[in-house]
């Protein structure tokens, strides 16, 4: 079973990220690689948006979500506005 967190926030890379969703998407484990990656992506780019608009009139934003199926768990996360933990950024600087 494929278990997987994706942080989006307005310090993440879009292109890294978009190539991590790609990779993970296409392991083998997976029955429906692309229409998963195709969902994951969806998401992404529409809290990225909403993000962005938020953190542009100085508020804040924070939702998570979960996709579920019968080879794969990913929790989606997006946080704007808000300052990443420290342990966040320790991953970030080592590329997890």
């Amino acid at each position: 079973m494929l278990k997987s967190t994706i942080i989006v926030d307005e310090y993440s890379d879009p292109a890294a990220t978009l190539n991590r969703v790609r990779n993970l998407c296409s392991s083998p484990s997976l029955k429906n690689g692309d229409a998963l990656r195709d969902q994951i992506v969806e998401i992404i780019n529409e809290y990225s948006e909403r993000g962005s608009k938020l953190i542009a009139a100085n508020s804040r934003f924070s939702i998570s979500r979960t996709l579920n199926g019968e080879d794969y768990e990913i929790v989606i996360s997006a946080r704007f506005g808000l300052r990443p933990s420290i342990i966040l950024r320790i991953k970030r600087l080592l590329g997890l």
